[in-house]
């Protein structure tokens, strides 16, 4: 034993409950024996044994006593440390089979990068599950802004799930004559001709734009879009401002209800505006806003015939 241990070892004998209780009955004990009487010193060996017992007794139910207790604790930290198991694994649980498939592949695959203990290939990690994070996180919300030209976005996805679309075209007359123009416009022919889908898309025209458009807008009615002109010279600057805005609202087959709006960001040469991202809302503000657009378009329109007497058949597939 270290000297260093000595004090310790001291201190403890010294707040023993036990030392004592033994010191004690043999204090006890002796007393009776200094009498020099044979029935004194059988007396005060008894009060030296009784003392001993009542000794263990009370030092066994202190150990008791402090064992309940360490018991009592360690049961509570068992249960708080089961609550938050419970609480961190119900989502889990709770959620679809397809999301449970999910986070075991990623748990899988989370495991296989940290034993391969690549600072390079963790940053990687990091980045993407940020990134992955936030679109999960605006999805969650309602509403997210993806890349137009992803293949999931609203122009380049398939239309099946769609009933309804009411849309205006405000920006950009070159993308309809672009490939993803051009396939975008047949998938909903398609539809349309398969009596899938009803399209109604509103033009919102500069002076300057009304010849380029005949023969964009004679392709769309002749698709089975329901086909209006709406003229800015026929709007004031203020409503312009406010309702001169390429989106639409998409409702599905189940009656949900979509805003789709393009973000131009890139200029083009001509002035001409091109969407590089999409805005996908199911916020009910942000649909309510572009449908009071859309009807005051609507209000301000006129028949294509009115525009271009030379196109006929602009009803769309409804009538």
């Amino acid at each position: 034993m270290a000297d260093g241990d000595d004090p310790k070892l001291l201190t403890a004998l010294l707040r023993s409950p036990v030392t004592w209780g033994v010191a004690l009955s043999l204090v006890l004990s002796f007393v009776p024996a200094l009498n020099q009487s044979s029935d004194d010193f059988q007396f005060g060996v008894i009060i030296g044994l009784s003392g001993l017992a009542v000794t263990i007794l009370v030092d066994q139910q202190l150990r008791l006593n402090a064992l309940r207790r360490q018991m009592v604790s360690g049961t509570e930290r068992a249960v708080r440390d089961i609550r938050a198991t419970v609480t961190a694994t119900l989502p889990l649980l709770q959620a679809s089979p397809d999301f449970r498939s999910f986070a075991g592949q990623v748990s899988e695959n989370w495991q296989k990068i940290d034993g391969k203990r690549s600072p390079f290939l963790h940053r990687i990690l990091q980045d993407r599950v940020r990134e992955f994070l936030g679109d999960v996180t605006s999805l969650g919300s309602g509403a997210i802004e993806i890349e137009a030209t992803k293949p999931y976005s609203f122009r380049s996805a398939s239309l099946t799930e769609f009933a309804v679309m009411l849309m205006v075209h405000s920006d950009d007359l070159g993308y309809w004559m672009e490939v993803r123009g051009q396939r975008y416009l047949r998938r909903q022919r398609d539809a349309i001709a398969a009596g899938e889908l009803i399209v109604e898309r509103i033009f919102v025209l500069e002076d300057e734009e009304i010849d380029e458009a005949e023969a964009i807008i004679a392709e769309q009615c002749a698709a089975g879009i329901s086909v209006k002109v709406v003229r800015t010279d026929e709007l004031t600057p203020g409503e312009r401002r406010e309702h001169d805005i390429d989106q639409g609202v998409i409702t599905d087959r189940h009656g949900s209800k979509m805003l789709m709006r393009p973000i131009p960001e890139l200029r083009r040469s001509g002035g001409l505006m091109s969407a590089r991202l999409e805005r996908l809302s199911y916020l009910p503000g942000e649909i309510q806003k572009a449908e009071r657009s859309i009807s005051f378009l609507r209000h301000h329109a006129v028949p294509v015939n009115q525009v271009y007497p030379n196109i006929t058949g602009c009803d769309g597939a409804t009538d």
